[in-house]
């Protein structure tokens, strides 16, 4: 059983210093199986052109103030980080350094954002769908140049020593992107970034941020384990391979704990042994910015208590 649990850092998370020192505090304090790496939610758009600001929320999440793709010509003018690197990233990577420098003795996971999601997020999910629609030939070279440049992100990643990966589908629900367009657009981009991941890195998470999320994955390499961003029903694809984060509601107390850890346990019918080697108990997404630490260490120190009980 691995635990870990994680926020967002609004204001230290624009520059690589400022976010490994909040990530390593909050490490050292708690001492989780591994540390996330947790940057802003639009941090790859920001890198693409996207303008954004913390306002006040209360997760920590940064807005994007406007579209950065309003015409289809939009699509054919996103960088090229081959070409040169956004200093957003080199902070991401400074980031990513210094906190693996720091921590020796846990893996430490990068965060990043499928090409799906930052096309959404610099054009919005209308804007990405008429343009589908009118101009598929526009949007398809602008998700090969988000791939592109998300590969090579992995890569640095990577040349760090970063031991997993932390890999956001977020608008794999209803009210946003229909099945069938994600489907389809994620078999144009997130295919090749899946595959370098599995490449890259000991360890992939795939997070489907929401509520009755979808998965518009047809293929997941093997290791990739599934963590969804609520407790709701989900289809379409084996349970075996469903990797199952816990909500904040259903771990209130003790008790709801050990019982949410015995479900863990017993998730994954038809697998011959229950269930992946490594299963892990998390946030639904992120833990609220003022979530108190004498809550954390209850969770950390109740599942220990209850896996030793289960075993």
């Amino acid at each position: 059983m691995l635990v870990s649990f994680w926020k967002h850092h609004p204001v230290a998370d624009q520059t690589g210093r400022d976010l490994a020192r909040q990530t390593i505090a909050f490490q050292q304090r708690f001492s989780f199986d591994y540390a996330k790496l947790t940057p802003a939610g639009s941090w790859l758009a920001v890198c693409h052109g996207a303008e954004d600001a913390w306002r006040g929320d209360w997760l920590g999440r940064r807005e994007i103030l406007r579209p950065r793709i309003t015409r289809p010509d939009d699509w054919y003018r996103l960088p090229d980080f081959r070409q040169a690197m956004p200093s957003l990233l080199s902070e991401q990577l400074l980031a990513a350094q210094l906190t693996r420098s720091a921590i020796v003795d846990a893996p430490v996971f990068a965060t990043v954002f499928s090409p799906v999601s930052q096309a959404v997020q610099l054009a919005g999910v209308g804007g990405l769908l008429k343009h589908w629609q009118q101009h598929p030939e526009a949007v398809t070279a602008g998700l090969a140049t988000l791939s592109r440049n998300l590969q090579i992100v992995l890569e640095e990643f990577r040349r760090l020593s970063v031991h997993g990966l932390y890999y956001v589908l977020q608008h794999a629900r209803p009210g946003e992107l229909p099945e069938p367009e994600h489907r389809v657009l994620s078999a144009l981009a997130d295919a090749p970034c899946l595959a370098e991941a599995a490449r890259a890195f000991a360890s992939v998470i795939i997070h489907l941020h929401g509520e009755s999320v979808y998965c518009p994955l047809a293929d997941l390499p093997d290791g990739t384990q599934l963590h969804f961003g609520a407790e709701t029903p989900v289809g379409g694809f084996p349970q075996a391979r469903l990797l199952p984060g816990m909500p904040t509601t259903v771990l209130a107390n003790v008790s709801s704990l050990r019982t949410a850890v015995r479900a863990i346990q017993t998730y994954y019918p038809g697998h011959p042994e229950g269930g992946p080697d490594e299963t892990h108990l998390m946030g639904e997404c992120v833990l609220p910015l003022d979530f108190p630490a004498e809550q954390i260490q209850l969770w950390q120190q109740a599942v220990r208590q209850t896996v030793s009980l289960l075993h």
